[in-house]
């Protein structure tokens, strides 16, 4: 075994450089197995058997090497495999979970718990037990539950139901969506159930089990003082997104404005939470234990409610990455070896992964991280670009270069996943990051104080006219002219050229070596060119937009020109005016827009016609019957009126047509190639 000595013998190094190098080589590994794994994914039995023969290997290894040092070669291979190992793991277990209804045919009723809901009235459940003949089994598996608006009930994160009846699978429709979504991992749900009404179709159940859920319990406690105290359902909405995550009652236009100035990161709760909130408990538990003798206790009590908030937060990445990058700095300094500030961020990253792999593809998990590597990194350089003696301004110029960092190190990611950037995003945060601050003191102090009338009274409405001065502050923000330039040519590939090319500037600038700026070159002309591709690729595909305005509206590209539905006829010989809509033909593509049954299509003998794309207002969906009678339907757009047409869906369902909901305000592109 004296062969591999040299794989575990190393030179000194200084101790703080040390742990943040092994811990950045130990997470680069683990994140290049889990990558693989998605690319190239294998037997998972191979992989465990091979992960065994490894670790035996390095455990013998190192039981017979003079120093112990365990990232060596075996070892960076053994935490690669585990990466990979981990995310096949995960992906047998939840593909394992979608086949319980493989597994029981013949369900009779299921229960429920609720994981996450989606406003207004339907929401992700999490199937716990199923009933069949033979009575009750225990299961795992996800549902997509929808609910009636014409009953009371409204689902709630956390309540637990009783369903009768058998689920139905996701048509195509949703597979199709989801596929189109952008995401690489496997998404877990694919059964749905549409309840109409409480006591028939389901049952709330009250169980003990729920009533334990001291999480659930003190958000709802948190939530009553306020609904009691407060009386604007906008500034309750903002407190809960604030205090929680609950943004389920938030207003989409609210979120959108927030989102155009660069701001919406103080509505998520996030790293920057965990800050204000360590701060404050840090100076109320230092004031209160300045005469108490044991001097750890400050710190103590600071981490321990940290923790408990991280809990409820339901340990949501952000969070617990600064929870845990606070605890391991303040240990650090309790115990006299003091603290490196990359240790933290590769700790909890390497923790949060191998809990659960299929975080490193979660947007919230790589913008919290990202933005905190450029805070930690580009941050400091930044802030000496300019020396400022005068007190006031040398208090802006610090958060100005915190907020210009984040913006920097994750650039390539908002122009990924919102395809858009703000411009006055600094402007923005210098006014509104302060007020956050001062909401979520105040609501503390609100929730502490709920049982002093004078006090929450006043804390009340200093909240209401703050909240909705920020608020209005950042409607105003959103209408000034070029608030974002939009980015539509951002994909994968184009993400990582960025950071390339985002990376080599800013080591040509530190270093002043000329390969970095041949490096930006290189990566500049490779961008052009995937970008004329992606253009020429565009213009070889056409398309149809179906975009609800409350009529059939619709517009057809083919890379070039566009042609609207409300075109005259005389300009062009591709749209057909008739009784009951619009005809079309486009690349081979058939598409008729109908808003009316002509009146000849009652008595229809001939034979059935074909068409690609129909679309129909849902007020035709009665009258199907005579529409298939004359088209022989390929594609259906519904137009609604409403946000979730349950009434309509058995009968859409049993036409076995592939179709698209179109709510009202949104749109759909369907495309194809024009050498079809």
């Amino acid at each position: 075994m004296e062969k591999f000595n040299f794989l575990l013998e190393r030179p000194y190094i200084n101790p703080y450089m040390l742990t943040a190098l092994l811990l950045f080589r130990l997470i680069c590994f683990y994140i290049s197995g889990i990558l693989l794994a998605i690319y190239y994914p294998t037997d998972l039995f191979t992989t465990l058997l091979l992960l065994l023969t490894l670790g035996v290997l390095y455990w013998m290894a190192a039981l017979h090497a003079s120093v112990t040092t365990w990232l060596n070669p075996i070892g960076l291979l053994l935490i690669f495999l585990v990466g990979y190992g981990n995310l096949l793991l995960q992906t047998a277990q939840q593909k394992k979970a979608t086949q319980w209804m493989e597994v029981h045919q013949a369900v009779e009723g299921y229960t429920v718990y609720i994981e996450k809901v989606y406003p207004p009235l339907s929401c992700k459940g999490l199937i716990t037990h199923i009933k069949d003949h033979s009575g009750w089994h225990n299961s795992r598996g996800f549902i997509q539950l929808y609910f009636s608006k014409k009953y009371d009930y409204k689902p709630k994160k956390g309540d637990k139901l009783l369903i009768r009846g058998k689920p139905d699978r996701i048509l195509l429709p949703d597979r199709i969506q989801l596929a189109n979504d952008d995401s690489d991992f496997y998404h877990p749900s694919t059964h749905r159930h549409i309840l109409k009404q409480i006591d028939r179709d389901f049952n709330l159940l009250t169980t003990k089990v729920q009533n334990s859920n001291w999480r659930a319990m003190i958000t709802q406690w948190c939530s009553e003082r306020l609904h009691k105290q407060l009386q604007d359902d906008q500034t309750i909405a903002l407190i809960s997104a604030l205090l929680w995550g609950a943004k389920e009652t938030l207003d989409p236009g609210l979120q959108k404005a927030y989102a155009d100035t660069g701001t919406i990161h103080v509505l998520a709760i996030s790293g920057l939470h965990v800050g204000m909130l360590y701060m404050l408990l840090k100076a109320i538990f230092k004031y209160i234990c300045r005469y108490v003798g044991f001097f750890i206790l400050p710190d103590f009590c600071t981490l321990l409610l940290l923790w408990l908030y991280s809990w409820l937060c339901h340990f949501a990445p952000p969070i617990l990455r600064a929870t845990i990058m606070i605890t391991m700095a303040r240990i650090g300094l309790l115990i006299g070896r003091g603290s490196n500030r990359y240790n933290g961020l590769f700790a909890s990253a390497f923790v949060l992964l191998l809990w659960d792999p299929s975080l490193l593809f979660n947007c919230a998990f790589q913008l919290s991280y990202l933005a905190t590597i450029g805070i930690l990194y580009l941050q400091p350089p930044i802030h000496r670009l300019i020396t400022l003696e005068h007190y006031c301004l040398r208090k802006i110029w610090t958060p100005t270069t915190l907020s210009i960092a984040a913006q920097v190190s994750t650039l390539p990611l908002i122009l990924y996943y919102f395809k858009q950037f703000p411009l006055y995003f600094i402007i923005a945060n210098w006014l509104v990051v302060p007020a956050i601050f001062s909401i979520l003191m105040l609501s503390l102090v609100f929730l502490v104080s709920s049982h002093c009338p004078i006090i929450n009274t006043l804390l009340g409405f200093i909240l209401e006219k703050l909240i909705f001065a920020i608020n209005t502050l950042v409607y105003w923000l959103e209408k000034w002219p070029m608030g974002t330039l939009s980015f539509c040519f951002i994909h994968k590939r184009t993400v990582c050229l960025l950071y390339i090319m985002l990376l080599s500037i800013w080591l040509f600038f530190q270093n002043k070596n000329l390969i970095y700026f041949i490096i930006t070159s290189l990566c500049t002309t490779l961008y052009s060119v995937y970008h004329i591709k992606t253009i020429i690729a565009t213009q070889k595909k056409c398309k149809i937009i179906c975009y609800n305005n409350h009529q059939l509206s619709f517009t057809l590209k083919d890379g070039i020109r566009s042609l609207r539905y409300d075109e005259p006829p005389s300009n062009s010989s591709i749209l057909r005016h008739y009784t009951g809509g619009i005809i079309a033909t486009w690349y081979k593509k058939i598409i008729l827009s109908l808003h009316t049954i002509p009146a000849d299509w009652h008595g229809w003998r001939g034979t059935k016609l074909d068409v690609d794309y129909l679309l129909i207002d849902e007020s035709l969906l009665y009258n199907m019957a005579i529409i298939l009678k004359v088209w022989r339907v390929k594609n259906l757009v519904i137009y609604t009126k409403e946000p979730h047409p349950l009434r309509y869906y058995p009968k859409i369902k049993k036409l076995g047509i592939l179709f698209i909901w179109l709510n009202p305000g949104s749109k759909k592109a369907l495309t194809w190639s024009k050498n079809l």
